[in-house]
């Protein structure tokens, strides 16, 4: 007769599907809170932008009129409004 070796029981490794439904509930429960105060953070970051690309431009039209030692017009510049 064989002597039977004794069995090692191994831990079992990754997630059940309950514990990965709760993580990915947990998830959208916390994006649901971080998008609406996101969207302000994006809003001012367009106005930043808008407002440095127009100091850009009028450091650029001043340079300009001194370098001719004339007026000089700014045209075509166009201010997006970002709001609701």
């Amino acid at each position: 007769m064989r002597a039977s070796r004794p069995r090692i029981v191994r831990p079992l490794r990754g997630f059940t599907l309950i514990e990965l439904m709760v993580v990915v509930s947990l998830i959208a429960i916390t994006m649901s809170f971080a998008v609406p105060s996101f969207q302000g953070i994006l809003d001012r970051a367009r106005t930043d932008g808008a407002a440095a690309e127009l100091a850009g431009l009028l450091s650029l039209a001043r340079s300009e009129a001194i370098r001719r030692n004339a007026p000089v017009t700014v045209a075509g510049w166009q201010a997006i409004h970002v709001g609701q």
